[in-house]
């Protein structure tokens, strides 16, 4: 998985910048201050990425999923159950499992931000990543 991948490679990249932050020695106060103030944006970068990369390993848990349809499912069937059978109380039963449709297929588009019918770009994260490599 490209999630395990991504979070095994950011855990490496978060050791080398605490040995490489570790290994500087600063000649005076100025660049004591300039490496404490350093330290923590490359740290948060790094465990930014790991937090992406956690979540892309397992983007929407499955329970999720099934208790949302578990609940839905015999709502509408008990709505349309208690009610008469006319054209207005099967349009908002209708009306009403297209919308929890729709919010699921929105929850699993999102939590793969980056693949799917609804993207977002890479390139934000692209050029961090080659500013950071120089």
């Amino acid at each position: 998985m490209p999630g395990h991948e991504l979070y095994a490679q950011a855990r490496a990249d978060l050791e080398d910048i605490s040995a490489f932050f570790a290994g500087l020695k600063p000649a005076d106060d100025r660049q004591r201050e300039l490496i404490a103030t350093a330290r923590p944006f490359f740290i948060q970068v790094i465990q930014t990425t790991l937090l992406m990369s956690r979540q892309l390993a397992s983007p929407v848990p499955k329970l999720l999923l099934f208790v949302v349809v578990g609940w839905s499912a015999p709502l509408f069937l008990s709505f349309g159950f208690l009610n008469a059978f006319n054209l207005v109380s099967v349009a908002a039963v209708a009306l009403g499992s297209v919308a929890v449709a729709s919010a699921i297929f929105m929850i699993l588009e999102f939590s793969q931000p980056y693949s799917g019918l609804v993207r977002i770009s890479s390139v934000g994260v692209d050029n961090l990543i080659a500013t950071l490599g120089r």
